[in-house]
């Protein structure tokens, strides 16, 4: 039955409550998410209801005998993010929200200039470009997870080759690459592009590969971010300074 799944699914992610709380909180507050089925089951009074409904209210009490029941809602991505995930790009708008805001924890006068899918000189697509600091970043996710054989990974360095080309005639100075591959698989990539850089000539730096650890991409994002930061702030202090000179003589 529906209701018996729906009470399944919260069974086993109420093991990780504060956790799933904080994260649904947050993705309800900023519209991510939105009610599909809720199941309520009193043991009180032995109601068993099934809503299927978009406009779903949180309750916690029962309707019958207004105790305690236990209350089960099923959340869905809204439509918006539903078609970003299913077209992998969930990622690039993640990455570049939390750039943005990061950056403006540590310095909130300006709001720096982050672009989603940028066409730079008119031609050259980048995935996500942080104009401050010249910064493209690539991501790429892969439906093919498991054993990786040497015609993949050759593939997969052809396509970054490709992207490579585009961000080093675009002018992009630093580059990052952020997949959903294994680390040592992304190891492999980033020492192999480096060569390739190397040989072509390029003036771009590769900063990293990045692959499928939350916590090495939260810690680039965090380091872009204070150098976003930082340049802001920068550039902001000689306009000021340039304004006080003209206004001085």
């Amino acid at each position: 039955m529906l209701a018996d799944y729906v009470l399944g699914r919260w069974n086993m992610l109420i093991k990780f409550e504060s956790e799933y709380r904080e994260i649904l909180g947050i993705m309800k507050r900023l519209g991510m998410v939105q009610p599909l089925i809720q199941v309520i089951e009193c043991p009180h009074c032995t109601l068993t209801s099934l809503t299927i409904s978009e406009s779903i209210i949180d309750i916690n009490y029962c309707p019958r005998c207004g105790k305690q029941p236990l209350i089960a809602t099923l959340y869905v991505l809204n439509n918006d993010l539903a078609k970003l995930k299913q077209a992998h790009e969930d990622i690039v708008h993640f990455i570049a929200t939390y750039l943005k805001y990061k950056s403006l924890e540590d310095y909130p006068l300006s709001t720096p200039s982050i672009k989603v899918k940028h066409h730079i000189k008119g031609k050259y697509e980048v995935d996500i470009y942080v104009e401050e600091l010249s910064y493209g970043i690539e991501c790429k996710v892969f439906d093919f997870m498991g054993a990786v054989s040497r015609e993949r990974m050759e593939n997969w360095l052809k396509e970054f080759k490709s992207k490579i080309d585009t961000y080093a005639s675009a002018g992009v100075k630093y580059m990052l690459i952020v997949t959903n591959l294994e680390e040592d698989v992304a190891r492999i990539l980033r020492t192999k592009l480096d060569k390739y850089i190397n040989e072509k000539g390029y003036d771009i730096k590769l900063e990293d590969v990045l692959g499928a650890d939350p916590e090495r991409i939260l810690e680039k994002l965090n380091d872009i971010a204070r150098r976003v930061s930082e340049e802001v702030q920068q550039r902001i202090r000689k306009e000021v300074e340039a304004k006080i000179k003209v206004e001085t003589k």
